[in-house]
């Protein structure tokens, strides 16, 4: 398997991006403050005509975003300050369900009837109970805190099976709070005492854990027993919340992952990464019949074994074959690194960014070694949080040792003999009563992963469904659970998942993945999720597994996720996805809210499809996240859309990539629109505006293969086009602000990787507008001044372009620009040279950044400022 050969972006520029992206992004590019106003207008027109209103949370939407674009930095009236309403609340209404049951906080599952009166203590008793009466069915949850039932059936989560189609699960709508659904509970028996004081003269706190306190003291002493193996054996790691905020486990640097992104919180001094360990030579499989012609990706093949073996949920499997660093020497002097030496490094957890700042690594700590070249620290399991591998990391911090519990907000738990028993040290965030939990603040150990699972049954169970296209197929082979929601409801802290199993990139992205969730709706039909909040879960929010058809997610609000908000991910069988399709059809993400995801994993987005056919992101916000905001890992089925969408402050810890992001590497069968084929259907990007800020390069990447995409009446700020080793995409009526203030590759159009018969080919960028104060216009990659048609180029008409300089200065690359300026054209000559540019104007006059936004406006259907 070949590498992406387009490596060109400068890592000097993005570094610097990044370095100000951690410290709180102040105004620097052109335009800034009059585009971010235009872009909180959007967004909070998108989620008004999604009817996000109805979120309990909404009033608080608008001066998130605010605080995010920074507006408070902008001259210029006040942002809208509320979600307007659009329709009447669509929370169930209670009249229509021949079943109702109840369960609440306060009541009992030994003792209660399901009645108002008499609720039951936990979902999955209601869940049970309701799945005797008649449809349709409406589990009523009543508002409040319901901590997970550790030492009852399934661990405590609850499961919804195909007995529960045709079931609400909804907060009674009387309540004004939602119910809370939790992934553990408050541990029993803790008496808070002092035991010291941290360099900053914090109090550090201890109480005894006993696990003959309560199930929440047991299951916090299982947790981190599990988690103290975990550089030999997958396992969560519990999450400790303290007054509603996140604790970390005690790590050098100090660092709050919620708000510190990289390079805050990361030991940047000199690092020695060696690459041997448990890895050997990993088999490849190749199919070649199916294939695909016109491609640069037309053959499948998949690594299996070796250094694989990393990837335990997907059977040692991934696209790509190789491996992640084995161990790290921080080498003498090592400025600012201290200890030298830990005591023991018995559940630690060493954590590092990719390379090329891809994604993340973790690894359990296996062993530490102290020499004259420095501490070595070597790895046990991990480096499966991305899928590529590479030789190096880039920074390093270290977690979960006792030593370095010495700032306000950590944590660490230290076992006794047997696990029976343990301390529990924490330092307060701060000694408000709201923090300390010698005070008021409640001190919840979230053990479990998962809360809710929605699942239909096993492949194979159930009779396969006909032959047909994929929007009306309902089965793979698997009985579906049908028309269940879960609707205004808060789904709180669960155990972090970045040291659980993860699979390798089965369908031929870069992302390897976690196949779980808090919430996981798995074998699914007609369901939804509507109105919820997902709060500080310890990996992904909300996972789409296998069979969902026509599942809707809307108007919810997802926050601090540990890795991705909401991800769509099918199965197949090597190339096969379509023979019994185990993928997700036609799902829809509608006035959602994304901020602040990635706490924990680095490869992750608002929005992630994998394996998926028809994934449609729609009158969405997202902000906050430290690689994508719409990923889109292979080009199965096609259908994509994503339209009238808001993001902004995405790629903040990582490079090379964009908000929206797709790559097509494997040919991979499914039951589409023409039987069951590697052909896919057109997919689109419009009506939104997208910004690059940090590491992006391209406000919408199409990466390695993309193929069947327009882009179309789209904002796109700071970054231009792009097309690398694809063919077959259109970039039109678009405005595109500013180019050259991407981290990498300023051009308005960049065409890479084309050769003859393979890629490039039927690519047009035409009707658009980029503006631009430098004076690099387009790149064509494989052009040679030679012979310039001899490779495909993208066909260019209709465009204007406005630069910051003499127009006769500004520049068409045949080639890669060098610097003596031998492949450089002015406009006119490309013209002739190569017949494209019809009906295009160059214009040296910038617009003001006035009339810049009004036009934005104007493309996205805004009214003008008073």
């Amino acid at each position: 398997q070949r590498a992406s050969a387009m490596r060109t972006w400068s890592v000097v520029a993005a570094a610097a991006l990044l370095a100000a992206a951690g410290q709180g992004a102040p105004i620097l590019r052109p335009a800034e403050c009059e585009m971010a106003q235009v872009q909180h207008e959007f967004a909070v027109a998108v989620l008004s005509a999604a009817g996000a209103s109805d979120h309990p949370g909404a009033a608080a939407w608008p001066a998130r975003m605010a605080a995010s674009l920074n507006l408070s930095a902008c001259p210029g009236p006040a942002p809208a300050d509320r979600i307007q309403p659009a329709a009447p609340d669509a929370r169930p209404p209670r009249s229509q369900y021949a079943t109702e049951v109840f369960a609440s906080p306060e009541g009992s599952d030994a003792t209660g009837a399901g009645t108002m009166a008499n609720p039951f203590a936990t979902l999955q008793r209601a869940l049970d109970a309701a799945s005797y009466g008649p449809p349709p069915r409406a589990v009523w949850l009543r508002g409040g805190d319901f901590f997970a039932a550790v030492g009852a059936p399934f661990g405590g989560r609850a499961i919804a099976t195909p007995r529960n189609s045709d079931t609400t699960v909804a907060t009674w709508p009387a309540d004004a709070r939602q119910a809370v659904l939790w992934g553990g509970g408050p541990p029993e028996g803790l008496v808070w005492r002092p035991v010291g004081r941290t360099p900053g003269g914090s109090d550090v706190l201890a109480a005894t854990v006993e696990a003959a306190a309560g199930p929440h003291a047991a299951a916090l002493l299982r947790a981190v027993a599990a988690a103290a193996a975990v550089a030999d054996a997958p396992a969560p790691i519990p999450q400790l919340m303290v007054g509603g905020r996140r604790m970390v486990r005690a790590q050098f640097p100090n660092a709050n992952p919620e708000t510190d992104r990289f390079p805050l919180g990361y030991y940047s001094g000199p690092l020695h990464w060696q690459r041997e360990g448990p890895s050997g030579a990993s088999a490849e499989v190749k199919v070649t019949t199916p294939a695909r012609t016109g491609t640069e990706w037309g053959a499948y093949s998949m690594g299996r074994g070796g250094a694989l073996a990393r990837f335990e949920g997907s059977g040692e499997q991934c696209f790509w074959s190789s491996s992640p660093p084995a161990k790290v020497t921080v080498q003498s002097p090592a400025p600012g690194w201290t200890p030298r030496k830990w005591e023991s490094v018995t559940g630690g957890v060493a954590s590092a960014l990719h390379g090329a700042m891809w994604g993340g690594w973790s690894f359990g700590l296996a062993e530490q070694a102290a020499g004259s070249d420095g501490l070595t620290l070597g790895f046990g399991r991990g480096g499966f949080q991305e899928a590529r591998g590479w030789a190096s990391g880039r920074g390093l911090f270290v977690e979960n040792i006792q030593a370095e519990l010495d700032a306000p907000g950590e944590w660490f738990c230290s076992l006794g003999p047997g696990a029976a028993n343990a301390t529990l040290f924490l330092v307060p965030w701060s000694n408000s009563s709201s923090d300390d939990p010698r005070k008021d603040a409640q001190v919840v150990a979230a053990t479990l992963p998962n809360v809710l699972r929605v699942e239909g049954s096993a492949v194979g169970s159930a009779a396969a469904a006909p032959p047909g296209d994929g929007a009306s197929w309902s089965s793979s082979g698997r009985e579906l659970v049908r028309n269940f929601a879960l609707v205004n409801v808060t789904v709180g802290a669960t155990a972090a998942t970045y040291m659980h199993a993860y699979e390798g990139s089965m369908s031929g992205g870069d992302w390897s993945v976690h196949r779980g969730a808090a919430v996981v709706l798995d074998g699914v039909q007609d369901c939804r999720v509507d109105l919820c909040t997902f709060w500080r879960s310890g990996g992904n929010a909300l996972l789409l597994s296998g069979r969902n058809v026509r599942t809707v997610v809307s108007r919810t609000e997802v926050g601090y996720a540990g890795d991705s908000a909401i991800v769509i991910a099918g199965r197949a069988s090597l190339v096969d996805a379509g023979s019994q399709p185990d993928v997700p059809v036609n799902t829809t993400v509608d006035g959602c809210f994304v901020h602040d995801t990635g706490v924990y994993g680095k490869q992750t987005a608002a929005v992630a499809s994998i394996l998926a056919i028809g994934t449609t992101v729609q009158r969405s916000v997202a902000f906050e996240g430290p690689r994508q905001g719409v990923v889109f890992m292979d080009g199965l089925g096609g259908g994509h859309r994503v339209q009238s969408v808001s993001m902004w402050r995405q790629m903040l810890e990582t490079q090379d990539g964009g908000v929206v992001y797709q790559w097509d590497r494997l040919p991979i069968l499914s039951r589409s629109f023409q039987g069951v084929a590697v052909q896919h259907r057109e997919a689109v990007v419009q009506d939104s505006i997208l910004r690059c800020d940090a590491g992006c390069v391209w406000p919408v990447d199409w990466d390695d293969g993309s193929n069947g995409w327009t882009m179309q009446n789209v904002v796109s700020m700071y970054g231009g086009a792009k097309n690398f080793q694809g063919h077959s995409k259109t970039v039109t009526g678009s405005l595109l602000v500013y180019v050259n203030y991407a981290a990498a590759n300023g051009f308005c159009l960049i065409s890479d990787g084309a050769e003859p018969g393979l890629s490039g080919y039927n690519e047009t960028f035409a009707n658009n507008t980029c503006i631009s104060d430098g004076q690099a216009l387009i790149q064509y990659g494989a052009c040679k001044p030679s012979d310039p048609l001899s490779a495909p180029m993208t066909h260019t008409s209709g465009n204007q372009y406005f630069v910051g300089v003499d127009p006769d200065k500004a520049q068409v690359c045949c080639g890669r620009c060098n610097a003596q300026g031998t492949d450089h054209w002015s406009f006119s000559q490309y013209q002739n040279a190569t017949g494209r540019g019809a009906g295009s104007s160059l214009s040296g006059a910038v617009p003001k950044p006035a009339a810049i936004a009004q036009k934005a406006r104007a493309m996205l259907g805004l009214p003008s400022p008073a």
